[in-house]
Formats: structure tokens, C-alpha cells, sequence
């Protein structure tokens, strides 16, 4: 039998993608200094890139905040 020349990759690692601190208080709909905030109170993970003032967020992880939030401010209106 003749070998194939096939190249066989890594299965698909899951991708992960991130948001700078200006993009993802934009989305939430807060200043860049409350951001900061919520990220030195240990409220949204986070990870510095390259230089130490490149900080970035991940995705999920600001939906995730947004959801908790919106649940908490659903549970007061209902109280």
C-alpha cells in the first residue's frame, strides 16, 4: 500500500474572542473608569497582552456580567 500524503491537523480548538476595555464598556453601556472598576473588584476576568496598559476581556465573559446584572435588576422589579 502506497502512503497518503494527507496531513492530519489538531482537532478545532475552541476560539476564543476577546474585547478591549473601551469596546466592552461601550457594549455594557458604561464609562471606561467604571469598567476599571468592575475589573479591579474581580467582577469580570481579564488578561493583559503585550504591554502591561493592553488590557482585554472576553466575550462571554461580559455577556455573562450583562446577565447577571439584568437578572439581579429583574429579581428587584419583581420584589
Amino acid at each position: 500500500m502506497t502512503s497518503s500524503n494527507v496531513v492530519q491537523f489538531p482537532t478545532a480548538q475552541k476560539i476564543e474572542h476577546y474585547q478591549n476595555t473601551q469596546q466592552a464598556a461601550d457594549f455594557l453601556n458604561v464609562s471606561q473608569p467604571y469598567f476599571d472598576e468592575l475589573l479591579s473588584k474581580g467582577e469580570i476576568p481579564f488578561r493583559r497582552v503585550g504591554s502591561e496598559r493592553l488590557v482585554v476581556v472576553k466575550i462571554k465573559d461580559v455577556l455573562g456580567y450583562k446577565k447577571q446584572e439584568d437578572q439581579s435588576r429583574f429579581n428587584v422589579l419583581e420584589e
